[in-house]
């Protein structure tokens, strides 16, 4: 089974958007990476959600919605750092003022507070806010599950849905950029794309939100790994609201540790990210440290499949074979938006 990921020409923008696009889908692709897919059973999971998901996609020309997300990151710069803050903070506030606004197009306001003591520091970038980021995390990717909850039950308008939706989503992009460290020099270019579908109800073979996605099993745990020297892995993405293990241990989210609050994953979505970054070689040994020195085994039950560190790797790049993010965004560079992706059966 083949994964082909079409680019083409568009506006990407890096660090702070998630680059929505929504139904109809046009495939312009001028260029085209393909993985192989492995044959792991978390794998196969993913394959017939997939292919569920873009069947009834294609069928009801959208349903209520479809939406593709597509997140990069980029380097991380001092610069960047602080654009990265300036926009957080104008997200916060545009949502305090949605909160007090009457109705919008007849809509009702959004009912969830976004405090100050969110707002982070956008004069210095070295002051890395790590509180504040992570309990914006928290917040916003909780609040962003019970918004399309409340779509799904109220029928929101669409366009007033997907306002909220995406600077909530934006919100929890740049908590996740600021959780890295500024490496001036030091060239990255992450991508994460995800794929959300909710069918039409007046239409046939109607779907509910649920049906596009699988709860893990403790087999599916098997194959869960940190990122090794291949950079051409393609990974499972999260998928989860909240913060796993080893994302609390990266952002040492003491708080979240001591609350029982951490979240592993537990769910299987059309979502995927790659990155063409060889892993630390000394990831796990530091992870491991990192769980000694904060006696996390009276916490969490460290042997339970759950708890096994990393991500699920769905395959790897064939197609291209690029050794650094720079070959790859070089490849791109004229064509950066991803304008198709498709699943191919072997005959």
């Amino acid at each position: 089974m083949k994964l082909h990921i079409s680019y083409g020409r568009g506006n990407i923008i890096h660090n702070t958007s998630t680059n929505t696009t929504t139904w109809p889908y046009e495939d312009l692709a001028e260029k085209t990476i393909t993985f192989e897919l492995n044959d792991y059973p978390l794998t196969n999971k993913f394959i017939i959600i997939w292919k569920k998901m873009w069947e009834n996609a294609k069928l009801q020309e959208g349903g209520r919605y479809f939406s593709q997300e597509q997140s990069v990151q980029t380097d991380v710069s001092e610069e960047s750092i602080l654009e990265s803050r300036r926009h957080h903070n104008s997200l916060i506030r545009e949502l305090q003022r949605l909160r007090k606004a009457p109705k919008v197009n007849k809509q009702p306001p959004i009912k969830f507070d976004t405090p100050d003591s969110l707002l982070v520091n956008e004069l210095d970038p070295y002051d890395r806010c790590e509180n504040r980021f992570n309990k914006g995390h928290h917040h916003f990717e909780t609040q962003a599950e019970i918004w399309q909850n409340s779509h799904i039950i109220k029928n929101l308008d669409m366009e007033y849905y997907f306002k909220i939706r995406n600077m909530l989503a934006e919100l929890n992009e740049t908590c996740h950029y600021n959780e890295q460290e500024i490496h001036e020099g030091k060239h990255e270019y992450r991508t994460t794309l995800k794929y959300t579908y909710l069918s039409h109800d007046r239409k046939p073979n109607y779907l509910r939100a649920f049906n596009f996605e699988a709860e893990l099993q403790n087999v599916d745990y098997e194959h869960f790994r940190f990122q090794d020297n291949d950079p051409n892995v393609l990974w499972l993405d999260f998928a989860t609201v909240g913060k796993c293990l080893t994302e609390v241990a990266l952002t040492n989210d003491l708080n979240l540790l001591h609350s029982g609050g951490v979240t592993q994953q537990t769910k299987c979505r059309p979502w995927i990210r790659y990155s063409w970054l060889p892993g630390d070689p000394n990831i796990l040994e530091k992870y491991n440290e990192w769980i000694i020195n904060n006696n996390v085994k009276d916490y969490y039950d460290l042997s339970a499949p759950v708890m096994t560190p990393g991500l699920h790797p769905l395959g790897k790049c064939i197609s291209h074979n690029f050794e650094t993010p720079k070959e790859f965004e070089e490849y791109i560079k004229d064509t950066p938006k991803i304008v198709g992706a498709e699943l191919e059966v072997h005959n």
